[in-house]
C-alpha cells in the first residue's frame, strides 16, 4: 500500500514538473505604483528576541515567519521556532507574550508535529503561522502551511514541497482564546491540479482577510522544481467563509509586481487595505503594497528601514505579524548570515499618512 503511493506521488510529480517545463507562461494580475500614502519606516533597535533571551536554551536556530497580534493589552506573538537539526524541517510554533511590544517571554508551544523525510507525510514540516478571529464562530483560528519532505536533488528543493494551507480552530471561544489549545486543524486550500504559475512548494504563506461579505487571501508560491528557484509570487485565493473551502480568485493568475516577493501580511486600516510582503533577491528588503477594495493591489514603495551599510547581516526574512499600536505600525522579522546560525527577531516600526491631493 505505502508503495502504492509512492508510485502514484512519483507519477503526479513527473506530470507536474512537465507541465512546468512546458513554456506555459502565466496571465498576470496587472499592478500600478501608488503614491497616494507616505511612508517612514524605522529600526527599532531595543524591541525583539535575541539568543541572550533565557527562552531561547532550547531553540538552536531561532526563528522565520509568524504572527503578532495585541489583545486586551497584550501582545501576543506565535513564531516558528527552528528549534533542532535540520531546521528547515523540524519546526514548532511557539506563543510568547509581551507587556510592551519589546520584550518577550515564552509560554508554551501550540503547535508541532514530528517530523519526517520521506516525502508521504503531509504535516512534515510545518511554516507560515497566521492568526485571524472568526466573528462567525467566536474563536480564533489558525492558519498555517504543512509540507511534505524528501532530501533535497540538485535540480529541485524537495526539504518543503507541497505546501497546503490548514486552518487550525482555538478550543477556547471567544477573543481571549488566542493561546488555544488549538487542533491540528483541517485542509483548506491546496495548489490546483493545474496551473501556470505555482510550483513544486505549492502554497508557502497565506494572509485572509475579509471585503464585505466575502473572504479573500494573498498567498505565496516558489519555483523550486528549478535550482536556483526561478520565481517568487503571490497570487489571490477567494471563499464564501474564514474556515471553509478556498479557491484561486478568478482566472488565477499572480499579481505583477517588480520584485520577486513572498509571504504577504494583509492588514486593513480605515477603508484601506495594506500588505507587507518579503522581497526575495535584488534589495532584501520589504515592499508595501496597497488597496482600496481589497482586490485590486498597487506596489507602493520599498521600507528603507534601516540604511543598508549599517545592516549587521546578510539578509533579512518573513514580516512576522503586521500591527497597530498607538497610531504606529509594527512588524517582526527575522535576520540572516547564514541558515546555521541562530536567527533573532527585530523590530521595524512605521507610519502610513495620506498625501492630500488638490
Amino acid at each position: 500500500m505505502k508503495a502504492r503511493r509512492y508510485l502514484i506521488s512519483i507519477l503526479f510529480t513527473s506530470f507536474y514538473l512537465l507541465f512546468l517545463l512546458s513554456g506555459c507562461k502565466p496571465k498576470m494580475i496587472k499592478t500600478s505604483k501608488d503614491s497616494s500614502f507616505q511612508v517612514n519606516a524605522t529600526f527599532n533597535r531595543n524591541a525583539g528576541i535575541w539568543k541572550d533571551n533565557s527562552n531561547c536554551d532550547s531553540i538552536k536556530y531561532g526563528f522565520e515567519s509568524g504572527d503578532v497580534k495585541k489583545v486586551g493589552g497584550i501582545f501576543h506573538m506565535v513564531v516558528n521556532e527552528r528549534f533542532a537539526d535540520l531546521p528547515t524541517v523540524n519546526n514548532r510554533f511557539g506563543y510568547w507574550q509581551s507587556l510592551d511590544n519589546k520584550h518577550w517571554e515564552r509560554k508554551n508551544t501550540l503547535l508541532q508535529f514530528p517530523y519526517d523525510t520521506t516525502g508521504v507525510i503531509p504535516n512534515s514540516c510545518i511554516y507560515s503561522p497566521k492568526w485571524v478571529y472568526s466573528n462567525q464562530e467566536n474563536l480564533w483560528c489558525l492558519f498555517y502551511i504543512q509540507y511534505k519532505s524528501s532530501p533535497s536533488r540538485t535540480d529541485a528543493f524537495y526539504l518543503r514541497y507541497d505546501g497546503q494551507v490548514m486552518c487550525s480552530k482555538s478550543q477556547t471561544k471567544g477573543i481571549d482564546g488566542i493561546a488555544g489549545p488549538f487542533d491540528k486543524g483541517k485542509l483548506i486550500f491546496k495548489r490546483p491540479k493545474i496551473s501556470s504559475w505555482e510550483g513544486l512548494q505549492g502554497i508557502t504563506s497565506f494572509s485572509p482577510y475579509q471585503v464585505g461579505d466575502k473572504w479573500y487571501a494573498l498567498y505565496g508560491s516558489a519555483n523550486t522544481e528549478n535550482k536556483p528557484c526561478t520565481h517568487w509570487r503571490i497570487g489571490m485565493a477567494t471563499a464564501d467563509s474564514l474556515t471553509g473551502e478556498w479557491i484561486p480568485k478568478g482566472e488565477n493568475s499572480p499579481l505583477q509586481l517588480p520584485i520577486r516577493a513572498e509571504a504577504p501580511q494583509v492588514l486593513k486600516v480605515g477603508d484601506n487595505y495594506f500588505a507587507l510582503i518579503d522581497e526575495i533577491g535584488g534589495n532584501e528588503n520589504f515592499s508595501l503594497l496597497t488597496s482600496k477594495n481589497g482586490i485590486d493591489w498597487t506596489y507602493h514603495s520599498e521600507l528603507k528601514f534601516l540604511d543598508r551599510k549599517e545592516w549587521k547581516w546578510k539578509e533579512v526574512r518573513s514580516p512576522i505579524g503586521f500591527f497597530e499600536d498607538k497610531g504606529n505600525f509594527y512588524t517582526y522579522f527575522t535576520t540572516y548570515y547564514k541558515n546555521t546560525d541562530f536567527a533573532p527577531l527585530r523590530q521595524m516600526k512605521f507610519s502610513i499618512n495620506p498625501l492630500n491631493k488638490e
